[in-house]
């Protein structure tokens, strides 16, 4: 309950918000790490979904499993506990291994701000709102042919969870060489019923090559 309703705050102030976004910056020798770079000096014109999707690229990248599950319940736990400095350090052990990690963003904004750090709440904020925008901006997952890129399931609940919906069901699709994930949900608000549809290309993939090496 707590996790649901301080995503459904903070997700209305971030989706109000408008972050330029720029063309994809020249290919270099660690994409992710010279954007990941620019994006803690404070760069605002990073394009957070190359961003994104760069991180895909590293040995990091691990979209199922590991050990973020538990650090999240971990994080939420301490902030219904009102120990926010203990929470904002979950939130940081978070992005110390994956900083395109949108709830760990948002959560260190509103931590930061309770804590009285506003400087360093804004700066989650931005990122936080930079990251939404990125996952959004560009398909409305109306069907599978304008689904929502994602690069993690983590991505699709968060953005539900922002916009006010809650999930019914859900089925993963495989149709003409790409996968989905189709999520029939009811707005909260409207009571209406409908579907989203994601693109889970890039963590399916993922997982297929994982499972291949293990064999």
């Amino acid at each position: 309950m707590i996790r649901k309703s301080v995503l459904a705050i903070v997700g209305i102030l971030f989706l109000l918000a408008s972050i330029p976004v720029c063309a994809f910056s020249q290919e270099s020798k660690s994409r992710y790490d010279v954007l990941l770079e620019r994006v803690k000096k404070g760069d605002q014109t990073v394009d957070y979904r190359e961003l994104r999707f760069a991180y895909t690229e590293t040995s990091r990248y691990k979209p199922y499993g590991g050990t973020r599950s538990d650090l999240v319940d971990a994080m939420y736990s301490a902030y219904g506990d009102k120990h926010y400095a203990k929470a904002v350090e979950y939130a940081e052990n978070i992005l110390e291994d994956n900083y395109v990690d949108i709830e760990a963003h948002m959560m260190a904004a509103v931590l930061y701000d309770m804590l009285g750090e506003k400087a360093k709440a804004d700066y989650h904020s931005i990122i936080g709102k930079g990251l939404v925008q990125s996952v959004i901006a560009s398909d409305d997952g109306k069907s599978h042919k304008t689904a929502i890129k994602v690069i993690s399931v983590d991505e699709e609940y968060v953005l539900l969870r922002m916009l006010g919906l809650r999930k019914l069901s859900q089925a993963t699709l495989h149709t003409d060489g790409h996968s989905y994930d189709k999520i029939t949900v009811v707005d909260a608000e409207t009571n209406k019923e409908f579907e989203l549809f994601f693109c889970i290309d890039t963590p399916y993939n993922w997982l297929e090559k994982s499972l291949k090496k293990s064999k």
